[in-house]
């Protein structure tokens, strides 16, 4: 390769990262705060303000503790800010988007390429790199993870970089449990695969087994470094011993199997399919075309698939509208609530399969593997009892790999193909990553947070960010400080915006009701009126939540082309009651 070529190649790649990192950066504070954002930066606060006595206390329901080890270095460097702590999504995106050059040799020029671009702005991956939350740093963690276990050759290091990537991933979320679930039935499938067809020697269990036997020195030491690392972080830098009991004793892993039988935050078992139609239509394309050169290379098995899928969904659907005890079953054990979830319950399983076996018949190694991954996390987080968006970026990032990888069976070489076949494929990417472009706009930044957005999801309006801002500023300023009362539902996110000020409370008596000069609660409370209180409205959180029922056809292509909800949104309101001279802080 020349040294123009190297250039072009250099150029290109920066070119891309600065594109992707502005598409990140731009306003990354303008979208408002989500409860679970509040969460994680307020903790992040306690463990950088009080690092010996606020660290992070290992809970569940907040995950594991390496997010709230990196939030203090942000603040450290940008500032207490909402917008430092997104910085570390922001910066987990873009090495995510770095990761396809290490692995070029599985992919052909183009698909490299338009797989790199494709992620520089995808809605999804912009959106959840500009979200505090976990999901970015541990689907960065896994990427580690495949590089360490693929293209590190020396024994040592191999091992070393694997024990670092899964302790860090044990420190981050508890999802790992369906991670390396999956992961062991992946090994468990291909082995007897292979097994059946004589070639078990080649199976990535065997490997496994036969690397760990000739390396078990090194391994033991790979063991100590992984939890090492664990210990670490869920100690809080061995300052609490209980962290690590509620790792081995897998209190994460009990606590989420309890959220996902209570369904806090229930949905259809199709929540993800229609979150990747309507989000990542390219995506959804490309599975469709794949069905189809399915039905193409193997169209018995495909058929005899498809026959088998659909009669089981087609029965399962009859059976449970017609018997209530069967409907209540089939909703409580397989999350089946939505006319559609159905078909894409049986379909996206016996897909799976189908489709892991033909790749594993004809020895595409990589190709089953992806696929699989691709399939298995869309099953595993539309059947988990949460239906959160933020989920669907595991087989979102799944798909793109597999369909990187599965682009060199068509070989593409431009210098071969005809000028009006180039011309089409060039216009029809173009469409696609245009219309991606625009979309990516109107979610991240025309739309930011807004009510109609499934993927926003219960995000703070700005009118109650602004409120308690100005609440805030006012009480820093004023000789004689306000005191407000963050009553009921404002404690999240309310304490992230009031936190440090000792004039906020969270609970009062009826002798303290009227001493406070702003309360914020989420009833009407007529007493304060009584008090002598003004009173105001304004709205806290909002949300669209599809009536599944009534989506049909019409629906689905009507919130995908123009973004209109076909029921209304939802809304919650707080009450504010105010003393006459808070007024004007309030903006009224």
């Amino acid at each position: 390769m020349g040294r123009v070529s190297k250039f072009l190649i250099f150029a290109a790649i920066m070119g891309l990262m600065i594109f992707a990192i502005i598409m990140r950066l731009d306003h990354i504070g303008q979208r408002p705060i989500h409860h679970d954002e509040s969460l994680h930066a307020l903790y992040g606060k306690y463990f950088h303000d009080s690092p010996k006595t606020q660290y992070y206390k290992y809970d569940p329901l907040l995950h594991g503790p390496l997010l709230y080890h990196l939030i203090p270095y942000a603040y450290h460097i940008g500032g207490q800010s909402l917008e430092s702590g997104r910085i570390i999504s922001v910066i987990c995106g873009l090495l995510l988007l770095l990761t396809p050059f290490f692995f070029r040799r599985l992919f052909s020029p183009f698909a490299l390429w338009a797989l790199v671009l494709y992620g520089a702005l995808s809605p999804t991956l912009i959106y959840w790199s500009r979200f505090l939350r976990e999901d970015m740093l541990i689907i960065f963690c896994m990427t580690l993870l495949l590089i360490g276990v693929t293209l590190i050759q020396k024994p040592l290091w191999k091992i070393l970089s694997i024990a670092i990537a899964i302790g860090l991933i044990f420190c981050t979320k508890e999802n790992y449990f369906i991670t390396f679930v999956l992961l062991f039935i992946y090994l468990m499938v291909e082995f007897v695969f292979l097994v059946l067809t004589n070639s078990h020697r080649s199976s990535l269990l065997s490997k496994l087994l036969l690397f760990l036997r000739h390396n078990w020195g090194f391994s033991l030491l790979g063991v100590a470094l992984c939890a090492l690392i664990i210990s670490y972080f869920y100690s809080a830098g061995f300052q609490y011993p209980q962290g690590i009991k509620d790792f081995i004793s897998a209190r994460g892993f009990q606590y989420w199997i309890g959220q996902h039988h209570h369904e806090r935050l229930t949905g259809p078992f199709s929540f993800n399919f229609l979150l990747l139609s309507w989000y990542e239509f390219p995506i959804a394309f490309l599975w469709l075309f794949l069905i189809c050169y399915f039905f193409v290379q193997f169209p018995l098995a495909m058929s005899i698939t498809t026959f088998i899928s659909m009669s089981m969904a087609l029965t399962t659907y009859l059976l449970s509208r017609h018997f209530g005890d069967i409907n209540q079953w089939v909703g409580t054990y397989l999350k089946l609530k939505a006319n559609l979830d159905f078909p894409v319950f049986f379909g996206s399983l016996c897909m799976g399969l189908t489709g892991t076996l033909y790749f594993l018949g004809h020895n595409k190694r990589s190709h089953a593997f992806f696929f699989y991954f691709a399939c298995s996390t869309f099953f595993a987080y539309s059947y988990a009892g949460e239906k959160v968006p933020w989920l669907s970026l595991y087989p979102f990032v799944a798909s793109l790999a597999f369909f990187a990888v599965w682009s060199r069976d068509f070989n593409l070489n431009f210098n071969f193909l005809s000028s009006t076949t180039t011309f089409l494929l060039v216009l029809i990417t173009g469409a696609m990553i245009g219309t991606q472009a625009a979309l990516s706009y109107y979610v991240n930044f025309s739309k930011a947070g807004a009510q109609e957005e499934l993927l926003s999801q219960v995000h703070t309006t700005p009118q109650y960010e602004d409120i308690l801002i100005a609440l805030r500023r006012e009480t820093m300023l004023r000789e004689k400080p306000m005191h407000i009362l963050l009553y009921r539902e404002n404690a999240w996110p309310g304490a992230w915006f009031l936190y440090g000020l000792p004039e906020v409370a969270y609970t009062t008596n009826d002798t303290l009701k009227s001493s406070y000069d702003v309360v914020l609660t989420s009833y009407k409370d007529p007493e304060f009126r009584n008090l002598g209180y003004q009173e105001y409205n304004v709205p806290f959180r909002w949300w669209w939540v599809p009536d599944y029922e009534q989506m049909g056809p019409k629906e689905f292509l009507q919130y995908l082309f123009q973004r209109t909800p076909w029921n209304s949104t939802g809304i919650m309101s707080i009450t504010i009651y105010y003393k006459e001279d808070v007024k004007s802080v309030l903006g009224i």
